[in-house]
């Protein structure tokens, strides 16, 4: 399931709060409507209603394809500096799964992909989509309408 939450944000600029939806996760698979708005650029950007200032809400992001079976983990490059970040992965950089319980050891979930920007979270996407129409001959735009 994709995960948002509405928050009360300041803007950078103007200082003007407004109502903004922050995205913790998405999961397209479940509901595939949303992989559009990620690629327009609407999850986790704040746009003023009073001045027009624009800016990413730098938060932790999870990208989750169950059909496609790939996950990709978004962790703001500003958390690199804090080392209790550093206690969520393993000696292989890959995300602690420590806690969830029946995950098999051949499962995608062992080899979630990290990125630290957010572009570069929808470039793997494309490249994981890609790949598997090629590969599969699995044209994704239907794969996400169709199954769900």
């Amino acid at each position: 399931m994709s995960m948002h939450q509405q928050e009360t944000l300041q803007c950078p600029e103007c200082g003007h709060e407004q109502e903004t939806t922050i995205w913790t996760s998405l999961n397209v698979s479940l509901e595939p409507d949303t992989k559009q708005k990620l690629f327009e650029g609407e999850i986790n950007f704040f746009k003023c209603g009073e001045c027009g200032a624009t800016a990413l809400i730098d938060v932790p992001f999870h990208y989750h394809d169950m059909h496609r079976e790939f996950y990709v983990q978004y962790v703001p490059f500003k958390l690199l500096d804090n080392d209790d970040t550093y206690s969520d992965f393993n000696a292989d950089g890959f995300p602690s799964l420590e806690g969830l319980e029946g995950i098999p050891e051949d499962s995608y979930w062992h080899t979630i992909h990290v990125v630290f920007d957010m572009g570069e979270l929808v470039r793997y996407v494309i490249f994981r989509e890609r790949l598997a129409e090629l590969k599969n001959g699995c044209d994704p735009q239907e794969a996400s309408e169709g199954e769900g």
